[in-house]
């Protein structure tokens, strides 16, 4: 972050100093903190383009119409190509069909399965796409002035270092310096990271997903695995179940070539995409059970540290992501705590979203 700054200086109560230009790359180190003197220190600002064209728009939509578009082909796929044509050869849609024969039907049930997982899915897709990640708060913001072109002179006295503890620790680096945004002129408060395709900083930012168009941070990082979750039991779900849809329809010849060429089609496509869903679920499960983000994921194959300094527990670091109540983890719904009066073992842990308010 600060490989172009120019000049640095800190004037406490007793000292004065510059800092020497090799300043070491950024890592995450331990909560930083002044407890007297004001902070000034001078860099360079980025460039930040904030007018998005009608091409670049568009380009962003288009792989959220091509995942909901997946989402859809397949829903259609699985109900017109294998619950309705087997409810179909078990006579469902003649006039002595009963009732009590739809309840014991396997199908029926795999179809009020396969309703219960594209609720999930949707409503969770779509709080995905539409809940704000969390941005850092106004308290937050750096007083600079520019000195010249994009050379900012910025100040922090104790007032904004006690608005700091307020709201949570700040990382530091090695300098010294707090973590700060040179394009949002905002301190970044722990794990949060600046976002070049949203302009703004995100808390707890895990990476920013072009397929819902927003990041993933730590206000939706919940719904964002209950959509994949749900996602990848539904295509599990269609793999192990529709196979007997398209032997029958292969070993139909009433049936045309082009029909049994497209569900052969739709069909191991959803194998496929059931692999590379079960792998991705897989993954953010490991990071979750390691208190790691995408990011810090990606920081830890370069900068090695044995584990990360958020972690409390397996257990915990769950409760972290989806609340205390394990019977709502898999729902898209905000996260629930439980509350005091009750005798849930998991209330000793102290979710970090009190630190960003």
């Amino acid at each position: 972050m600060f490989n172009e700054v120019r000049e640095y200086s800190l004037f406490s109560q007793t000292s004065a100093y510059v800092v020497p230009p090799e300043i070491p790359s950024e890592v995450h180190q331990l909560p930083y903190g002044f407890t007297s003197g004001i902070l000034y220190f001078q860099f360079e600002k980025k460039n930040i383009n904030t007018e998005v064209s009608v091409k670049d728009r568009i380009m962003m939509i288009v792989p959220v119409i091509i995942m909901l578009s997946i989402i859809l082909i397949e829903t259609r796929a699985y109900m017109f190509w294998y619950i309705l044509p087997m409810m179909d050869q078990i006579g469902f849609f003649t006039s002595t069909y009963t009732f009590s024969s739809l309840l014991s039907s396997k199908y029926s049930l795999h179809f009020l399965i396969f309703l219960a997982l594209c609720i999930n899915l949707y409503i969770s897709t779509l709080l995905t796409i539409f809940t704000p990640p969390g941005e850092v708060i106004q308290d937050l913001q750096l007083e600079a002035n520019n000195l010249r072109e994009n050379i900012f002179q910025v100040m922090i006295s104790e007032d904004f270092l006690e608005k700091m503890k307020k709201h949570g620790n700040c990382e530091r680096k090695r300098t010294l310096f707090p973590r700060f945004c040179r394009s949002c002129l905002m301190v970044k408060p722990d794990r949060s990271h600046h976002c070049s395709v949203c302009n703004k900083c995100v808390l707890k930012m895990d990476h920013h997903c072009p397929y819902v168009n927003n990041c993933i941070g730590q206000k939706n990082y919940k719904y964002f695995m209950n959509m994949v979750m749900s996602g990848t039991a539904a295509s599990v779900f269609i793999s192990f179940t529709m196979w007997e849809g398209v032997k029958m329809a292969w070993e139909n010849s009433e049936y045309d070539v082009n029909y049994q060429v497209y569900i052969g089609i739709a069909y191991f496509g959803n194998v496929v995409l059931s692999v590379v869903l079960c792998a991705f679920c897989f993954f953010h499960f490991y990071l979750i059970s390691n208190a790691l983000t995408t990011i810090e994921f990606r920081e830890k194959m370069t900068v090695k540290f044995d584990k990360s300094p958020y972690h409390v527990s397996c257990l915990n670091n769950f409760v972290e992501v989806f609340g205390s109540n394990p019977f709502v983890w898999c729902l898209p719904l905000s996260k629930v705590y439980l509350g005091p009066n009750s005798s849930d073992p998991l209330l000793s842990f102290k979710s970090s979203e009190s630190l960003h308010v």
